[in-house]
């Protein structure tokens, strides 16, 4: 591995233990999704996970569904994706970005990634205990062997963290 690979990776290990903590252990999003380029409108969830006492780097599960027509015909879209991200919190608003991979299903079953980020407000966010919000997340949904498009979603988000 040739050493500037080595140090990027070894940037990537070390920026959680360096980073400030987000303060939440778990937290979930559940909304109205919107995907541009084939006009498909559905759901939305994903869950973050902190599992390190430098809790910046999160792991997310995602899914959605979407349907609608695309060129005349009938489609229903579902991801499935995992992956992980940083997030970015400042008072009782928190920004992250992440890199997602997983299937797609509708028109045939293909590999998929998604890079993106999301934002959301929570009032007393730092407060023990269950917290709700809202927020909003963008995506860009890269097919293997298809057309990208974004995917744009809004909705709630519930927070969780230990006393």
């Amino acid at each position: 591995m040739p050493l500037r690979r080595l140090w990027i990776v070894l940037g990537f290990l070390l920026l959680p233990a360096v980073a400030s903590a987000d303060g939440h252990r778990a937290g979930l999003f559940g909304g109205g999704s919107y995907l541009r380029g084939s006009s498909l409108w559905g759901v939305h969830a994903s869950g973050d996970w902190a599992p390190f006492t430098y809790r910046k780097f999160i792991f997310i599960g995602d899914l959605s569904v979407h349907s609608g027509t695309h060129d005349g015909a009938d489609v229903t879209i579902k991801t499935f994706m995992g992956g992980g991200g940083w997030a970015f919190p400042k008072g009782d608003h928190v920004v992250t970005l992440h890199g997602l991979g997983g299937r797609v299903r509708g028109g045939g079953s293909r590999k998929v990634g998604a890079v993106g980020g999301s934002y959301a407000f929570v009032a007393h966010r730092l407060a023990a205990g269950w917290q709700k919000g809202i927020g909003v997340q963008v995506d860009r949904i890269l097919i293997k062997e298809a057309d990208d498009f974004w995917r744009v979603s809004a909705g709630v988000v519930i927070r969780y963290k230990p006393n």
